[in-house]
């Protein structure tokens, strides 16, 4: 309020998430050391339709305006993915909020906005998505804001229907039958995964599975972790790493 009553151009800096949450996007400029000198960012005033920029707003600068200092941001559909690579990371020898890497949630707002807030604000970002259609979505529709890379380096997706699925058939299966109380048979009978998951997740839940896996993997170490979702932590953190040299 008293910054508002000032009658001059006023130029405030920051690193507080708080404050950001409070100033309107488009007057926001991202002030970047580069070994050249310190680079300005800034949304474009066309970058996002208004639609587009309503959600970015609550999604990313009322809820959590401190991603705004990240070096990169990994984007992952749910709040299973978000808690799940974060410990992962910790099993990798990471620390995310050290290395300026931040989880973020795309499905309420879509991937397209984040991208392209991200490319505006000098913000590197790597994408995760699902293997099922609603992910080829996610995936095809980032794509379009690559500019000129290699989908590679920003965009990684499952090759299963989900990150239980992947994580069921790669090596963790043993988490979910323990959550769904069911075990192997001999004959190799049963329920089909998806049922044994769907079983798990109603006894307890998504987000709660991801930390049991996270903890699974902490004890057997980090070559546990399915190759994908390494991937992805170790791309992100070699970008945010790449980001403040560069």
């Amino acid at each position: 309020d008293v910054i508002e009553a000032l009658r001059a151009q006023t130029v405030v800096t920051t690193n507080s998430g708080e404050l950001l949450a409070t100033v309107p996007m488009t007057y926001l400029r991202r002030l970047v050391r580069r070994e050249h000198g310190v680079d300005v960012h800034r949304l474009g005033k066309r970058t996002l339709s208004a639609t587009q920029l309503r959600r970015v707003a609550y999604h990313i600068r009322a809820k959590r305006g401190g991603v705004l200092f990240a070096r990169c941001w990994m984007l992952v559909e749910g709040e299973t993915e978000f808690w799940l690579l974060s410990q992962l990371a910790t099993v990798l020898g990471y620390d995310l909020d050290a290395e300026g890497v931040r989880a973020i949630e795309f499905a309420q707002c879509g991937a397209p906005p984040l991208a392209k807030l991200a490319n505006d604000l000098g913000i590197e970002w790597h994408l995760l998505a699902d293997g099922d259609e609603s992910g080829s979505v996610y995936a095809r529709d980032a794509g379009e804001y690559l500019r000129g890379e290699s989908p590679e380096r920003r965009i990684s997706q499952l090759g299963y229907r989900d990150v239980e699925q992947c994580l069921w058939h790669n090596g963790f299966e043993d988490v979910y039958r323990k959550a769904a109380r069911i075990t192997p048979r001999p004959d190799r009978r049963g329920p089909p995964p998806h049922r044994i998951i769907q079983k798990a997740v109603r006894k307890r839940s998504k987000p709660y599975l991801a930390l049991a896996v996270a903890e699974e993997a902490a004890q057997r170490g980090r070559r546990s972790i399915p190759d994908v979702l390494r991937n992805v932590i170790e791309t992100s953190v070699q970008m945010a790493r790449s980001a403040s040299v560069s």
